[in-house]
Formats: structure tokens, sequence, C-alpha cells
């Protein structure tokens, strides 16, 4: 266990568990504030549509209502999650898992046997902010084997390093025995 391992509220679950190392990461970004500021008011916005809509009866009138409410509550839900989940990666003997939580989200869950993985890496990824308009790097940890990215939009490669370098040395151990 590491000492950030050792200060996690969960380490006692995990361990108990049989996980040989784990991580958890906010899925949160530096540049996620606009999502976090418009998340409120569009949740407001779309649930006065749908009150409005209902209390006039003109919900199903027309295809903008619904979609405009479907529209706002999704983003509002999207912002949400971005903000209160956590991306926690664990490794055990058999798995190596990753998921996100404590609410719902459509991110991929990972479950990669441990025969199935093959080399990790370090991936650096360009994109666009918007507003202000802005190039950002991240950084991803993949599983070569199985080409599925475990841990996505770092903001360090040293911290994707950090983890890139757990996993390889818990693998190493295990399949050693």
């Amino acid at each position: 266990m590491t000492e950030e391992q050792s200060t996690d509220p969960d380490a006692a679950r995990f361990l108990e568990a049989g996980v040989l190392w784990w991580t958890v990461k906010p899925t949160s970004r530096p540049g996620d504030w606009v999502h976090h500021a418009l998340a409120g008011p569009g949740v407001a916005l779309g649930l006065i549509v749908l009150w409005a809509a209902i209390k006039n009866n003109t919900l199903m009138e027309s295809w903008a209502t619904p979609v405009v409410i479907v529209g706002l509550l999704s983003y509002g839900w999207f912002a949400l999650t971005r903000r209160f989940n956590r991306r926690t990666v664990t490794l055990d003997s058999e798995h190596l898992r990753a998921w996100d939580g404590p609410l719902f989200s459509l991110a991929r869950k990972v479950s990669v046997p441990i025969a199935e993985i093959g080399p990790l890496e370090t991936i650096e990824i360009t994109r666009t902010t918007m507003p202000p308009v802005a190039l950002v790097k991240s950084y991803n940890v993949r599983v070569l084997g199985a080409g599925r990215s475990i841990v996505r939009r770092l903001p360090t490669r040293g911290e994707a390093d950090k983890i890139r370098a757990g996993l390889v040395n818990t693998l190493e151990r295990v399949r050693r025995g």
C-alpha cells in the first residue's frame, strides 16, 4: 500500500477484497468550469420548462418541448457526473478494473483479465477547449493488449506515469506469483 492509498477511506474495503493496487482520481478537469457553471441554470431551466408544459397541458403539442427538456436535464446530469464522480482503478490477482462512481455515468467500465493485459503506455492528447478557446494537453494510461484507456484526461504526464508505474510494478509481482 502506498502513502496515498493509506489515506484512502476505501482502503480497508479494497484490502479486504484482495485488491493489490488501486487509485481514485476525480473525473473533473480544470477546463470543466464552463460545464459546472452552466449545469445548475440548465437543469433549473429544464425543470421550469417541464413544469410550465405540464401546467399548461402543452407538453406534447410540439416536438421541441420534450427535446429541450431532455437536452437540458441530460446536460445537467453530464455536468454533475463530471463534477462529483471519481474514476477508481483496481488491480487484483485476476483482473484490472476501472469504473466511475458514485453517480451513474455513460463512461465505459473496464475489466481486463491479467492474462490479456499487454504493455501499458502513457498517451498525450491535445484537444481544444471552449471558452476561452485554448489547446490543452492531457494524458491517458492505456492498455495495449486490450486497446482500452484505463484512466483518461489526467492533467500531467507525471501523474499518468505514476499510475502506469504502479500498475506495471504490481502486474510484475502478480505474474511472478
